[in-house]
């Protein structure tokens, strides 16, 4: 039943805006059709804000002998873009700033400042070696491609978990924590 009232609810809305299309396309002396052309690319100029009395008063059939069918005569010009009245002023886009990783692990803040950075058991290999039997020689690396960071796992044994799912390759935002085994890593970032 509810459907039906939601049904009916949806249909009585769309017959309102077509009686009211109706009611203005008679007033103005145009077609229904031209009047949702006009309100369409009124809404597709950008402007939010409803038709004025002016706007909506002056008749469509006029603005259609002004302007040439398309083919022929010149192209009508694009709308300009309306200033806000104040004085505006060219401000260059701000230079963005790298971002620094850092990974917190054991209280620890350890700036990922290497790419790959691994993450393993090796002491030798690794740039953080965690010294457990359960965690593989080369566990995982930090890796940045386009300027973003991800975490991928190099074939591990008991891989590389995120919120309580097994992941193989992801993107670092910033608070996220993975863990590897037993062990947290948090992940942010710094300017």
């Amino acid at each position: 039943m509810s459907q039906i009232r939601h049904t009916l609810r949806q249909f009585q809305c769309r017959d309102d805006i077509w009686r009211f299309y109706h009611r203005r396309a008679e007033q103005l002396g145009c077609s229904i059709d031209r009047l949702l052309n006009e309100a369409l690319r009124h809404f597709a100029r950008g402007i939010r804000e409803p038709l004025s009395s002016k706007e909506w008063s002056t008749p469509v059939g006029a603005r259609e002998r002004l302007t040439p069918p398309p083919g022929q005569g010149t192209p009508s010009p694009s709308p300009v873009p309306r200033s806000t009245g104040a004085r505006e002023a060219k401000i260059p886009p701000p230079i963005p700033r790298p971002r620094r990783l850092v990974l917190i692990f054991n209280d620890q803040r350890i700036p990922v400042d290497k790419d790959p950075f691994v993450i393993g058991r090796r002491v030798s290999d690794c740039d953080l070696a965690i010294r457990d039997g359960n965690i593989s020689r080369r566990h995982a690396a930090i890796v940045r491609h386009s300027g973003t960071y991800y975490i991928k796992d190099l074939g591990s044994t008991n891989g590389v978990q995120f919120q309580g799912a097994r992941v193989n390759s992801r993107h670092l935002d910033e608070g996220d924590v993975f863990v590897i085994c037993d062990y947290e890593l948090r992940f942010t970032y710094v300017e």
